[in-house]
């Protein structure tokens, strides 16, 4: 990743309200499951791309891969990710 110019923050924890202290961000990649968006994502990469595994436990889900367009993001959805599903 640092030969190719990238250098990623890798904060781990339960991550629902993100990491503040480095907002804004380009990229947020998300490994549980949610049913929405969480609002301190959206604030915290209002410009970026955030990838996230949605879904719930009726629907496997998909990953949502919106980009910021100021405070209307639009994106899509995709594939059929297996991951934890969020319990705040």
């Amino acid at each position: 990743m640092k030969r190719a110019g990238f250098h990623p923050t890798t904060v781990p924890g339960g991550g629902r309200d993100g990491h503040h202290r480095g907002a804004p961000y380009d990229r947020i990649v998300r490994t549980c499951t949610v049913r929405e968006v969480p609002r301190a994502r959206r604030e915290q990469c209002p410009n970026g791309r955030t990838v996230t595994p949605w879904g719930s436990s009726f629907f496997s889900g998909s990953c949502a891969t919106p980009d910021g367009v100021g405070r209307k993001p639009q994106g899509s959805f995709s594939g059929y990710p297996a991951f934890m599903v969020n319990r705040p």
